[in-house]
């Protein structure tokens, strides 16, 4: 659904977005409302709102990763979604190559060294990137 604002910006809502894939989903998993909302524990009527995007504020995510987990589908998908992910992390969930990697950092539960060890690989990545797709390494500068 399209919505648009007083100054001719005409987009997709986060909720419409998330709305429609949520029905379609559950449709696709052959349930209805009130078998979602079972498995969900969410009540039917609010899970209607949420397909309907009538919703107001959105949803919380709580709910989102419910719906997510009873539909066996990918949660930070459906975070990124419906749109309660905040802005400054919504590049960390907006393809499928970025949900794997933050799939695999939240699987591995890194302690305090691991954070460590991290923070400084991405730290040489900075100052050193590769291309994308190449085998290169860069090159070294040449003895005197």
């Amino acid at each position: 659904m399209a919505v648009g604002n007083l100054a001719g910006d005409w987009s997709v809502s986060p909720m419409n977005e998330f709305s429609d894939r949520l029905r379609k989903d559950r449709k696709n998993a052959g349930l209805t409302v009130r078998q979602l909302a079972r498995q969900s524990g969410i009540s039917f009527s609010y899970i209607t709102k949420i397909e309907t995007s009538r919703v107001g504020n959105g949803v919380s995510p709580e709910i989102v990763t419910a719906l997510a987990k009873a539909l066996q589908r990918d949660e930070l998908e459906y975070l990124f979604l419906s749109g309660v992910v905040p802005a400054p992390l919504n590049a960390l969930l907006a393809d499928e190559q970025s949900r794997a990697f933050v799939r695999k950092l939240l699987s591995s539960r890194p302690r305090y060294a691991g954070w460590d060890r991290l923070e400084n690989a991405l730290t040489d990545l900075k100052k050193e990137p590769l291309l994308a797709g190449t085998t290169s390494v860069p090159k070294k500068k040449p003895r005197r």
